[in-house]
């Protein structure tokens, strides 16, 4: 897998990230997963199972995307940005996922990101 800080450590808190995560670069292999592909996985699992993943955790996923949008290389941004962050909101627009249960997480950086998208694609994204 290639470097992946950011994705690789919201990965780790819980145990079906980190096992959607392995699956998917199992399935790449041998070609390198690429890293927003990586992200929107890690987005479409934790979709899938935020009610079973512990508050502590949650808040450990969303310090590290404010982290990569603060201080990571831009190639960490994009990736939670583009791959991560806007999958979630996609999820929230699509009705598969109600963006309130994150927003107290989200940092400033990772709210100012997300209002940017719903202003460039004219829309509302729950809670912000």
């Amino acid at each position: 897998m290639p470097s992946q800080k950011y994705i690789d450590k919201i990965a780790d808190p819980t145990p079906e990230l980190r096992v959607a995560l392995d699956d998917l670069a199992a399935q790449w292999s041998p070609s390198p997963l690429p890293s927003t592909i990586a992200a929107a996985c890690l987005a479409d699992t934790l979709v899938s199972n935020i009610s079973r993943i512990p508050v502590n955790a949650v808040k450990v996923i969303f310090g590290l995307c404010e982290e990569a949008l603060q201080q990571g290389s831009a190639d960490d941004k994009a990736d939670i940005a583009t791959g991560f962050l806007e999958a979630l909101q996609n999820a929230d627009s699509s009705g598969h996922f109600d963006f309130t249960t994150i927003v107290a997480f989200l940092g400033s950086a990772s709210k100012e990101h997300c209002r940017g998208m719903d202003r460039f694609y004219g829309v509302t994204t729950s809670g912000l």
